[in-house]
């Protein structure tokens, strides 16, 4: 079988007939590792950012550093989701390099310099889908030269795009992910759905030490809403212990190494769930009792009460 090339899918003859006086350059957007707001270090990886479609991403891909963009662009952009496949993320026709001014909220860079553009809306449909096989060549990560740009070759084309594959929800007996992972499916409408239509008893893992944390969730939003918040926040700071410090051994970790400490070793399952009435709050509130005492996390755990 012929092999397609990213020439022939997108259709680069006819762009650079549209297009005479602009060049056509391969971006390949790799993570790196910094530190977060608190000084630790961290991973920022640009699938992450995708997954969760946080505000900063667009700002990264188009970000100017090191003569990144010129005014005569076209920049097709992409992103890694295993060694050497490169997600198609989207193409921009820059109009001026260093026009914008943003910042990320995670990571610890304020005045990030990026390009204002405008998204080609022919390739729109291949956004999210279209995967490319591509090694980078020493250190570059973007391309001009047509002989290279051209020449890139098709790996696949998802039927659905790669996050609605990602948020398929897998059963709540089937639940134990790590914090990037959690993350990412609590994008999909799939795992908001199941998780908010229940109260539940659930288990947090240091991966780390081993130790435990075991929680309930009662609220309206059931087990979506209490993870939600441990993702953005690594601890829920309404989670009260008996009139305590809310969940204290989680507040006092996250207080003492970070955020980055919690995505790195932190897993997820669920113990137990319950229908969303008072019979189901009760219920989950004493089972969250019993699974402290079975697995001792008061003792060697991050349970306080």
């Amino acid at each position: 079988m012929a092999q397609i090339l990213i020439s022939d899918l997108f259709n680069f003859d006819k762009l650079r007939a549209s297009y005479p006086d602009r060049r056509i350059k391969l971006r390949f957007n790799t993570s790196w590792l910094t530190t977060d707001r608190q000084g630790n270090p961290m991973r920022r990886d640009f699938y992450e950012m995708y997954a969760n479609h946080e505000a900063v991403f667009e700002t990264w891909i188009l970000s100017q550093g090191n003569r990144r963009n010129r005014n005569d662009d076209i920049t097709f952009q992409f992103i890694e989701t295993q060694p050497h496949r490169w997600l198609f993320v989207g193409a921009y026709l820059i109009l001026e390099k260093d026009a914008l001014v943003g910042s990320d909220p995670i990571a610890e860079y304020d005045d990030i310099p990026y390009a204002r553009a405008e998204k080609l809306a022919q390739y729109v449909s291949f956004e999210g889908r279209t995967i490319f096989d591509w090694k980078n060549s020493n250190r570059a990560w973007w391309y001009v030269r047509p002989d290279i740009v051209d020449n890139v070759p098709l790996y696949e084309i998802l039927g659905n795009p790669i996050l609605d594959q990602a948020n398929q929800f897998p059963g709540f007996e089937n639940v134990a992910v790590d914090y990037p992972t959690l993350q990412k499916e609590l994008t999909g409408s799939a795992w908001q759905t199941a998780l908010g239509s229940v109260y539940g008893v659930y288990l947090i893992t240091d991966n780390r030490n081993g130790h435990h944390y075991v929680g309930s969730a009662t609220g309206s939003g059931g087990i979506l809403s209490r993870w939600q918040t441990y993702v953005a926040k690594g601890y829920d700071p309404d989670e009260e212990n008996n009139k305590e410090y809310p969940n204290r051994g989680l507040n006092d970790l996250v207080q003492k190494h970070g955020l980055a400490y919690i995505r790195r070793h932190f897993s997820y399952s669920i113990l137990e769930i319950f229908s969303k009435n008072e019979q189901g709050r009760k219920q989950a509130l004493a089972r969250e009792t019993y699974w402290k005492d079975v697995m001792q996390t008061r003792r060697f755990g991050y349970n306080r009460n």
